[in-house]
């Protein structure tokens, strides 16, 4: 798997839009457009680090041949961050700590008996 088609698997698993990743890096959309669809040489280094940096991934992960999933990443995370579809679509930072705090929230709504 070439970069191109990291960049755009890792933009797509943060729920992100070409254009969102380009405000993040400081680029225009049309740069991620040809990184991805690899019409460009590609990123440099310095921008490695800002598009790893955008994505919440290393660096070595992204110029990987192969796209590793997080350990501190869990399914409930992934669902509630990445996979909440549907056009009220609802879209948090895709930071480590934004995705420890939806779990622990989650986790705690489902420990706790209610309370009438």
């Amino acid at each position: 798997m070439g970069i191109g088609k990291r960049i755009r698997e890792l933009r797509k698993r943060a729920g992100m839009t070409q254009p969102q990743l380009a405000e993040r890096v400081g680029v225009h959309e049309t740069t991620i457009r040809r990184w991805e669809q690899e019409t460009d040489k590609g990123p440099d280094t310095a921008m490695i680090m800002k598009l790893a940096e955008a994505l919440n991934v290393s660096a070595e992960n992204l110029l990987s041949e192969s796209i590793e999933e997080s350990d501190e990443e869990t399914p409930i995370a992934r669902s509630l961050v990445y996979e909440w579809g549907g056009k009220n679509r609802v879209v948090f930072p895709n930071t480590p700590e934004t995705r420890t705090l939806i779990e622990r929230l989650v986790m705690a709504s489902m420990s706790k008996p209610a309370t009438a």
